[in-house]
């Protein structure tokens, strides 16, 4: 309330900007996905598994929702178009794992289109996409279209595979791909056009329709693949109990890197800043201990976070599972992520070795009924 957001106001006064304030609502909700304008830095996207989409327009600090005409349950993946900060991509779901899924369930789940930074939403494609151990992006732009009139857009769907649309995502086919549920997917830096996707069989290099599996070394399918514009050859792999994995050779082999990091943890996802390789972000999977964890300044060296509570708004704890972390396009050392556990959306600026609460106006509930009771209450 007002009294307490000014004893907060007051008490760190010296230490808290203006646009911080006190936690709100339950926050029961998982966030699923993190999407930056690259184009314009100041707007950020995130969709949860219920609770649907929500948008910032000052770099992540305040949000509201935008889910006019988003019929889905929630947003498994959002991407928002590197050209136009008004298209946005979603991969709109029933914000459960497919094994959760009833026969008797209509399936409001397929591929959904902004083009008014997400005032309106419409259904383009229905496919399906559930909840996984991870939280990649399932959207990829063709970087050679960037200049197009359309871009080639392609999305990952757990029952149909790589899909591709030639027309910036209005009407959608099959490319042919369909080795596995696909579960990450980044375009490779500096080598336009060419796919990195990860499925639940393996990782693979797409190109013009053709593909061929990669990843030597690797003990698991990855989780969570990560690339970085800094080094084109650079590629980062999360896999589970297995840890986490590094590639200087676009992903043809790797070896693990887990200087730093305990034992016996599930790492689920990994996201390294594209300004900077050596600035990057890990999260693990139903893990109840202190997290995450970052590796700056010092390379491959992971350190865990000193804080997720640097402005003592939200408690330390939270982040159990996997939670998106999604670095910011211009400014290296910041990146947004949600503890997933307390459904709170944080921030860093100083390369993930502290984070701060960052969700004012996000309160994770999603309304879907309103009575009047006779007597005039409401429930």
């Amino acid at each position: 309330d007002t009294a307490t957001t000014e004893i907060y106001t007051l008490s760190l006064h010296d230490a808290l900007p203006i646009y911080a304030d006190v936690a709100g609502g339950e926050g029961f909700q998982k966030v699923m996905t993190i999407s930056y304008a690259s184009s314009n830095p100041s707007v950020v996207y995130f969709g949860s598994d219920t609770a649907q989409v929500w948008k910032s327009v000052d770099g992540g600090l305040h949000w509201t929702p935008k889910s006019s005409g988003f019929i889905a349950n929630g947003a498994r993946s959002i991407l928002v178009s590197p050209v136009n900060e008004n298209m946005v991509w979603a991969a709109g779901f029933l914000g459960k794992e497919r094994e959760r899924v009833g026969s008797n369930v209509t399936p409001l789940q397929g591929i959904f289109i902004s083009e008014n930074g997400g005032d309106t939403w419409s259904l383009m494609h229905e496919t399906e996409f559930y909840k996984q151990q991870s939280t990649g992006s399932l959207f990829s732009v063709d970087s050679r279209t960037l200049k197009n009139k359309q871009q080639r857009v392609y999305a990952g769907s757990y029952s149909e595979g790589l899909l591709v649309s030639e027309d910036s995502g209005f009407t959608w086919q099959k490319t042919g791909f369909d080795e596995g549920h696909i579960i990450d997917m980044e375009e490779m830096a500096g080598k336009a056009g060419t796919m990195l996707i990860a499925t639940d069989s393996g990782l693979f290099n797409f190109r013009d329709n053709k593909f061929i599996k990669i990843g030597k070394y690797l003990p698991t399918a990855p989780l969570s693949i990560s690339v970085s514009h800094s080094n084109p050859r650079a590629v980062y792999a999360a896999v589970g109990s297995g840890g986490v994995f590094y590639s200087d050779d676009m992903g043809l082999s790797f070896r693990r890197i887990t200087t730093g990091l305990p034992a016996k943890r599930f790492f689920s996802d990994v996201s390294i800043s594209p300004l900077d390789e050596h600035i990057g972000y890990l999260g693990t999977h139903k893990d109840s201990r202190k997290g995450p964890y970052y590796h700056s300044a010092s390379g491959q060296i992971w350190k865990r976070a000193n804080s997720t509570n640097a402005r003592r708004l939200v408690t330390n704890k939270g982040y159990y599972f996997s939670s998106p972390f999604t670095p910011h396009p211009e400014q290296a050392m910041v990146a947004i992520s949600a503890s997933n556990g307390a459904a709170s959306i944080r921030r860093t600026e100083d390369g993930g070795e502290n984070w701060f609460y960052s969700g004012s106006g996000y309160t994770g509930a999603r309304v879907t009924d309103v009575a009047v009771l006779n007597g005039g209450e409401i429930i």
